[in-house]
């Protein structure tokens, strides 16, 4: 069965001086608090996106590691099972290899390099269209990052002003927990987080199947994510600077699962995001 998760990434929006925000896609465990492997990722996440790195195994195994998007990745990458069972995509415990997780998230990384142009945490502000497949999301976003500390989802820098552009051993560190209106010049997140769940039915592998085969033959699927940056602290206008990345599935199903199409637009009722 071939379901597949189509990517296109693009930064737009920029004027001369403005920083640059990139949007960086990944796929990685359930980003549910306190559960699996999540706080682990998080941070091997943070340094491959300061290292601008695609993957590093050396920093640890699956389902640890990380790994940007690049090609196809399948629907059984996107659903997340926390407080419901354990998986890892798409097999669902005893037969996982890694048996306390909960499923998996689509993760929109972000990397802002701004050189001599400083910005705030509280500048940030994120959308989506999550609100097109969870009625329950329609009309929450854009919502600002106003409010929230440089803590351990961030790496923030202060340029030194020798190479600005360029991260470089002379630029200092931001202390975790400083307050997110503190002036800085890079910062890099491990990014907002979406994903599907389980429609349930059966043992929990039937569930993972059914969700699987859902979400491919239901209408097509494009969870599109935008950070920008406001000229004011709190507001939730774009400014110059915006990045966005769109992820789009699309399917050739085989005959055996066009008896499930009506669960695909069921499915498509369980977009989901998570900050935490």
């Amino acid at each position: 069965m071939r379901k597949t998760l189509s990517l296109l990434v693009a930064v737009a929006g920029l004027s001369f001086g403005a920083p640059v925000i990139t949007v960086i896609p990944s796929i990685g465990p359930s980003s549910a608090p306190g559960v699996g492997s999540a706080p682990d990722y998080d941070a091997n996440a943070l340094q491959a996106l300061v290292q601008g790195l695609t993957s590093n195994s050396t920093f640890g195994t699956a389902p640890s590691f990380y790994t940007t998007v690049s090609g196809p990745v399948s629907a059984n990458q996107v659903i997340d099972t926390a407080f419901a069972f354990n998986s890892w995509l798409g097999v669902a415990s005893p037969g996982s290899p890694f048996a306390n997780e909960y499923g998996n998230n689509l993760y929109f990384g972000l990397k802002i390099m701004g050189g001599a142009e400083s910005f705030t945490l509280s500048q940030l502000v994120y959308s989506d269209n999550f609100g097109d497949y969870e009625p329950s999301l329609a009309g929450t976003t854009p919502f600002s990052f106003n409010g929230d500390n440089y803590d351990s989802r961030f790496i923030a820098y202060l340029d030194d002003g020798t190479t600005s552009g360029t991260l470089d051993a002379g630029d200092s560190l931001v202390a975790q927990d400083t307050l997110g209106s503190a002036a800085v010049n890079y910062l890099f997140y491990r990014g907002v987080s979406g994903f599907f769940l389980p429609l349930g039915g059966g043992s929990n592998q039937e569930s993972l199947d059914n969700t699987v085969a859902a979400i491919g033959n239901g209408l097509p699927v494009n969870l599109t994510a935008t950070y920008c940056l406001a000229d004011s602290a709190g507001s939730t206008v774009c400014g110059a600077a915006t990045g966005s990345a769109s992820a789009s599935l699309s399917a050739i199903p085989e005959p055996s699962t066009y008896a499930l199409m009506g669960l695909g637009l069921a499915a498509l009722a369980y977009a989901r995001r998570r900050m935490a």
